[in-house]
């Protein structure tokens, strides 16, 4: 399925929000296609998709050669994407740190629309656990009630996920309509 129109969807929410999922049925239903950043962090399991998994010689061969568009360090990791990236493509999954990276940075032509997936803590704990542990789950909450606090007030939309079908069908309607 080709996709007609120039908007492009920066995708923001905390950990267990349903972002990743979003995103693959997005790509399922509307064939819609999302960045695969860049990052120097290992695969938290076989096949994870979502990145390119590079050394950190690598990422800084790419970081002085293309034009970056996002970037975010998180535990002494690099995540970043290029311009290209964006022109190839309609969704980017980003953290806040990123979208203001992206805001100073992105010079490109596509009409850009922040989206906050939200979730309440709780059901964003369960959703963790089963992917990332107990532990795990418990540090990310933790961080995430401090670094996405402002999250929902920077967006042009936030979209509830309590629904997967739901929510995907939102940020579709989002993705078509625009700003």
């Amino acid at each position: 399925m080709r996709t007609t129109n120039n908007n492009f969807i920066l995708l923001v929410g905390a950990s267990g929000s349903g972002k990743t999922t979003i995103c693959k049925e997005l790509y399922r239903k509307y064939g819609l296609n999302s960045i695969e950043s860049y990052t120097t962090r290992s695969p938290r399991y076989e096949n994870e998709e979502g990145h390119i998994f590079i050394e950190d010689y690598e990422a800084d061969e790419i970081l002085q050669t293309e034009e970056i568009v996002g970037y975010t360090e998180f535990n002494n990791n690099k995540y970043f994407a290029t311009a290209l990236q964006v022109q190839e493509n309609q969704i980017y999954v980003i953290d806040v740190d990123g979208v203001e990276y992206f805001d100073e940075h992105y010079t490109g032509l596509k009409n850009v629309i922040m989206v906050y997936v939200d979730v309440d803590e709780e059901t964003r704990y369960k959703r963790m656990v089963c992917s990332r542990g107990e532990q795990s789950a418990k540090e990310r909450i933790e961080y995430d009630a401090i670094v996405f606090k402002n999250a929902p007030y920077m967006a042009d939309y936030i979209v509830e996920n309590y629904d997967i079908d739901e929510a995907v069908e939102c940020v579709y309607q989002i993705w078509k309509k625009g700003k």
